[in-house]
């Protein structure tokens, strides 16, 4: 078996029709195997997916009683998952040609731990590099950890092969950032990546789903978790800072979150009301000052602009300290 294709699926009833016309041409491929786990949806999805995918034989649905989130989905296909490879797909998002006819052969030869391609946002090409071939450690995570300078990779499942002997005993972290932090170790055990210059995933912006009150509602954990996924990654780099350029990623990743997070308090406009979100914030930029001194930027003022002058003031302090 060449290839499990992962799906994890939630009240996505109205995505099952293009999710299986992007499936079609696997459907009755010896090779590949398509496992769909339903997080207990309460708009028919499941009764939808069994409809669509309960007659090929290449397709296992799994249909969860319970909620317990996509990190527990993906966890539970990956136990299931037989392939060499593995690739994590989203249901709301769109297969590209390319990847049957492209990208999927390059794992044949089995060489690459993990294989990195091109996908679109928003009817734009997002590309890693400028030639296909193998890549270093570093530029692997330069890309998950989108610190050239351009969106890239930004740590996502989707733009990824991984060969299933390297993550099969890997877990995932219960955060809205699981995908960056699962890259991170996955990139930091792996040996040999491969980056094939060809386009296999459209990812579809649903606004609905990113910026209405479904977003709003998770601003305070949306910054909780985006410092916690921060702080296993550098704790990940410190661990594993013998064989990398530690002191350029560390300043490089940090002017990076700083923004992020910036960006997200800017996003919420106030709206984050959990005071120990916002003191862990303060605390965790305290705590890291040294390395922030060089990019007092408009992220600084987006993180205060909204979460008071004191807070604002004394750690201006601390930084002319």
């Amino acid at each position: 078996m060449d290839l499990t294709v992962i799906i994890p699926t939630y009240n996505s009833k109205r995505y099952v029709a293009n999710l299986k016309r992007d499936l079609a041409p696997f459907l009755a491929t010896q090779n590949v195997e398509i496992i769909i786990v339903d997080d207990a949806s309460t708009d028919g999805t499941g009764e939808v997916l069994t409809t669509a995918f309960g007659e090929a034989d290449n397709v296992t649905l799994k249909l969860k009683d319970k909620n317990k989130g996509q990190s527990d989905s993906r966890y539970l296909g990956l136990q299931e998952a037989c392939g060499d490879y593995v690739y994590f797909m989203d249901s709301d998002d769109r297969l590209e040609p390319e990847f049957r006819s492209v990208i999927l052969p390059t794992i044949k030869n089995q060489q690459a731990d993990i294989v990195f391609f091109d996908y679109k946002a928003q009817m734009r090409r997002v590309s890693i590099g400028k030639a296909s071939g193998e890549i270093s450690r570093e530029a692997a995570l330069n890309t998950v950890l989108e610190l050239n300078g351009k969106r890239s990779s930004a740590g996502y499942l989707w733009n990824k092969l991984f060969k299933r002997s390297l993550i099969e005993k890997m877990t995932f972290k219960d955060t809205l950032f699981e995908d960056l932090d699962f890259c991170v170790r996955a990139v930091l055990k792996a040996d040999h990546f491969l980056y094939v210059n060809s386009v296999g995933y459209h990812y579809v912006f649903h606004l609905k789903s990113s910026f209405n009150g479904a977003f709003l509602k998770h601003c305070d954990r949306l910054v909780s978790d985006r410092i916690e996924v921060q702080e296993a990654v550098m704790d990940q780099l410190l661990t594993h800072q013998d064989r990398l350029n530690f002191e350029h990623l560390k300043k490089a990743l940090m002017s990076y979150n700083l923004n992020i997070v910036g960006w997200l308090l800017m996003i919420s406009l106030g709206r984050i009301r959990d005071k120990a979100v916002i003191q862990r914030v303060f605390a965790f930029y305290k705590a890291h000052q040294p390395d922030f001194r060089a990019f007092r930027s408009w992220g600084i003022s987006v993180l205060f602009k909204w979460h008071g002058v004191k807070e604002k003031a004394k750690l201006n302090n601390d930084y002319q300290a």
